[in-house]
């Protein structure tokens, strides 16, 4: 049994209806190459054999005490198997747009069941070219994007000979977790966050001096809450979500980041803003100032792989919408990245917010003000949520080879647009999801961004050595 982190319990704590805290990997295979047909009883038999070696995979959630503290996992490795693993199949002719309608189904199917492990895996036949998909729904409060690499890591596996291998280590399982059982671990936990929150005030002043200071001598640094201009993206979350994706090719990604001297995450956020930019003025809604984006950024070490759950700070920045040339746009996304880097390692800043959703009490006072302070301003804290992270090595099923990864992200706190990289053998799939009440026709905004892209890999041909030059 293990206590859940505050950054682990904000993705349970924020959890409604409308903010499923759940994500999606959708897996599509090849399956010419496979050792045996993936039929649905088999990936039912390597699931219920397999995924419980994977401690993830078998923590089910059990509530604090009289609410003190955060929530456990317990242990418990005899899954459910009709819950965990399901089967669906997409609408003729099965291709891009069936899939990704498949996608939105299974992301706004509803809140995973909390007297289970918070997981399901979906079978999705029906594809076209004989192909078919896993498509893993895993709740954020698991892992993060670097921790589900690992997760499916240690699933999978990595060659075309290799078949899935039963370890055959004895699985811990649980009492059950009684109020008793778990009263004295949450008293315990509670004792050290007391004592070090003096500490992490003082640090949090200092970084505020630090900060306010950057800016008077006019350094880089995040974007400023409530100063974005509202879109269609930030109105009220609805139950229902729409997917779609696109495949980027990732050598025009790094021959954007060498041309220009910048990164590879710089090159993914100049191009969603320049789709955002294009769709928004196709709509007639392009604001004349520049929406802002919430860029998740992984702090964790080495050491804390096989720890899961989630180790992520964010950085804020502009995207850069109200600025016509792309080349300008990727100039001052570069420069947006930079301040924010440079600014939270001016002021020792990485872990605060991570430290902070220890406190539970103080944290969920803090996101009511944010919600109360954005009402009051009719102005969203930020606009959109775009995530960037290097997936896995090549990855197989039982011999049949995982062709694409598609990560399709979560909504949260009035930033009702997620577009979601994942780098995968030669491309990077960015998987976008929205309410469709708001973006029914999310799939032609995400059509914008090869596009965006073919127009920076055109001006990287004849670019200068890097953006202050440009």
């Amino acid at each position: 049994m293990r206590q859940l982190t505050g950054a682990d319990d904000h993705h349970v704590s924020v959890e409604t209806p409308t903010q499923p805290q759940h994500t999606l990997k959708c897996m599509i295979l090849d399956p010419a190459g496979a050792h045996e047909p993936i039929t649905f009883e088999r990936l039912r038999t390597w699931a219920a054999a397999v995924l419980p070696h994977v401690p993830p995979f078998r923590w089910q959630l059990a509530p604090p005490p009289m609410g003190l503290g955060h929530p456990f996992w317990f242990d418990r490795p005899e899954l459910d198997i009709d819950y965990h693993v399901r089967a669906t199949r997409v609408a003729a002719p099965g291709g891009h747009a069936e899939l990704a309608t498949a996608l939105g189904q299974l992301l706004g199917g509803g809140l995973l069941d909390r007297s289970h492990p918070l997981w399901q895996l979906w079978l999705v036949e029906g594809l076209a070219d004989g192909r078919v998909a896993l498509v893993w729904k895993v709740h954020h409060s698991l892992a993060d994007g670097v921790a589900s690499v690992r997760m499916f890591s240690s699933v999978l596996q990595h060659g075309p000979d290799e078949h899935p291998v039963v370890p055959e280590a004895r699985l811990p399982n649980d009492p059950d977790p009684t109020r008793r059982r778990l009263l004295l671990p949450a008293l315990r936990s509670l004792g050290p966050t007391t004592a070090q929150l003096p500490a992490l005030v003082n640090r949090s002043l200092r970084a505020t001096r630090v900060g306010r200071a950057r800016r008077r001598e006019g350094l880089g640094g995040p974007a400023r809450a409530f100063d974005s201009p509202p879109t269609r993206f930030n109105r009220k979350f609805t139950m229902h979500r729409t997917c779609a994706w696109a495949s980027l090719p990732m050598q025009d990604l790094k021959a954007v980041r060498d041309a220009f001297g910048c990164t590879v995450n710089d090159v993914l956020i100049a191009v969603c803003s320049g789709a955002l930019r294009s769709y928004l003025d196709r709509h007639g809604e392009l604001p004349r100032t520049s929406l802002s984006a919430t860029i998740p950024v992984s702090i964790r070490k080495e050491d804390e792989l096989d720890d899961y759950g989630n180790r992520l700070t964010s950085w804020f920045v502009t995207l850069a919408t109200d600025v016509p040339d792309p080349v300008e746009r990727l100039a001052a996304i570069h420069a947006a990245t930079r301040g924010a880097r440079e600014s939270q390692t001016a002021r020792h800043s990485e872990t605060l917010v991570d430290e902070w959703m220890g406190y539970k009490a103080l944290w969920r006072r803090w996101i009511a003000f944010g919600n109360t302070a954005a009402g009051f301003a009719r102005r969203p804290s930020f606009n959109v949520i775009v995530s960037n992270v290097r997936g896995p090595e090549p990855l197989w099923f039982d011999g049949a080879p995982i062709v694409e990864i598609v990560s399709v992200g979560e909504l949260a706190m009035g930033l009702g647009l997620n577009l979601t990289g994942w780098s995968y053998r030669d491309r990077m799939a960015v998987g976008g999801s929205a309410c469709p009440e708001h973006v029914p026709d999310l799939s032609d905004l995400v059509d914008g961004l090869l596009p965006a892209l073919a127009r920076l890999v055109q001006a990287a041909r004849g670019a200068p050595a890097s953006l202050s030059d440009a």
